[in-house]
């Protein structure tokens, strides 16, 4: 089982270039521009590819594809599958809110007191605007997070079964473990007690 954050690897290629303050959406936006013109629209999934090839693990669970190229590369895989993890807007708003306020290594601080309008106007950029359309197509399923990071986990492994990513209890066991551990990290690092 290996996971592979988009936004890590961004973070990693920012570091490299001694940007520091990750965090402040300027500078991020400042670094996908320069990663992009330097290895081309398809850097980002490039460097998953390469992250995923070093791994010797079984299972790989790919965090925030959002390019057509990068669906396009999933779906064109023997094995894979497509779950969109959705949830209501009003309840994406205020978790954004919420881990801005802890200072969560991931957040965006300038989404402490971002205003509903804002939020929106956002989820429209460049880096999302496909999402809709990947959530829409025949091969996706969706999995709405309205609650704990426990009961995502559970709906994910359920999915895998229906899909028949996963086919004995052996398998559930390497994936729930690994999922348990990590939830149970995010959930430390980012003071949620939920």
């Amino acid at each position: 089982f290996f996971t592979v954050s988009t936004g890590l690897i961004a973070q990693e290629a920012a570091e490299q270039r001694g940007i520091k303050n990750f965090r402040d959406r300027e500078a991020k936006q400042a670094i996908y521009r320069a990663l992009k013109e330097e290895g081309g629209e398809k850097w980002l999934l490039n460097r998953v590819i390469a992250k995923i090839d070093q791994s010797i693990a079984h299972y790989a669970i790919i965090d925030a594809l959002r390019m057509p190229w990068d669906i396009s590369w999933l779906l064109g895989l023997q094995y894979s599958s497509l779950i969109y993890v959705d949830a209501p807007f009003e309840l994406r708003l205020e978790r954004a809110r919420l881990v801005a306020l802890r200072g969560a290594d991931d957040s965006k601080p300038d989404e402490a007191e971002i205003s509903a309008e804002e939020f929106a106007r956002r989820e429209k950029d460049e880096t999302s605007v496909h999402i809709p359309s990947f959530r829409k197509l025949p091969v996706a399923r969706v999995v709405t997070h309205d609650s704990t990071i426990e009961n995502l986990g559970r709906q994910l492994i359920a999915v895998a079964f229906k899909e028949k990513l996963l086919y004995r209890q052996e398998e559930l066991l390497m994936i729930a473990n690994p999922l348990n551990r990590f939830y149970e990290g995010f959930k430390r690092k980012n003071n949620i007690t939920s």
